[in-house]
């Protein structure tokens, strides 16, 4: 019998991370399109075009919700590929902190994708979120293994990470902001989350999108 190679490795972690995010998503596309009607049978309808304007709150919060999701997951099965492969000479230990870190990302993304009704509840597991990806960011750049343009970018979401998690906390609890009504915060999130995603994807760029590989 041959030894497992690392190549094997990284499909599995991958793949494991891979269906509990895409359960994630797929409750949040859920959320988002069905209701259960009140009958007592609780039957699931699909909603219309209309329905989601209608209810542009919860709407708004699933649209977040993927705001969030998509650089994530897209980040997380990057670094899975790339630290996996460059760390053949580490201890299993250094890799396998990448994967139980992001799998527990996973994890709060699918908690995020149950909370999208609750806006509080869903802004705490955003935090959660945040504050995971600030502390796994943090230990990894201390790895010499890594690429520049890893290195580069894991410093980049610690940037992002830092005063996006310290915003939505005031969002969550200072009084001022609490003063706003649900559908302004909601908005006032759907926004921030946008602009937060548009910075990720513009300024790591080169790792999203293996451009510096490309130069080569």
């Amino acid at each position: 019998m041959t030894e497992p190679r690392r190549e094997d490795v990284v499909l599995i972690a991958s793949t494991l991370y891979s269906i509990v995010a895409g359960l994630a998503i797929t409750t949040a596309i859920a959320a988002l399109l069905t209701r259960v009607a009140q009958t007592p049978s609780n039957t699931t309808l699909v909603l219309s075009p209309v329905d989601l304007v209608g209810n542009i709150g919860r709407t708004l919060l699933v649209l977040s919700f993927f705001l969030f999701a998509i650089p994530f997951y897209h980040g997380a099965t990057l670094v899975l590929a790339t630290t996996m492969r460059s760390s053949s000479h580490e201890p299993v230990s250094s890799p396998m902190l990448d994967f139980f870190a992001l799998f527990l990302e996973a994890g709060i993304l699918y908690a995020m994708s149950l909370s999208v009704g609750l806006s509080n509840i869903f802004l705490s597991w955003i935090i959660a979120l945040l504050a995971v990806d600030m502390v796994w960011a943090g230990l990894a750049r201390r790895r010499d293994t890594i690429s520049a343009t890893l290195q580069r970018t894991l410093r980049w979401w610690i940037i992002l990470d830092v005063p996006a998690a310290g915003f939505l906390i005031a969002l969550r609890l200072f009084p001022p902001l609490l003063a706003f009504d649900e559908g302004s915060r909601i908005a006032i999130l759907f926004a921030f989350a946008l602009v937060r995603t548009a910075l990720d994807y513009g300024i790591c760029r080169d790792f999203y999108f293996a451009r510096a590989s490309r130069k080569r």
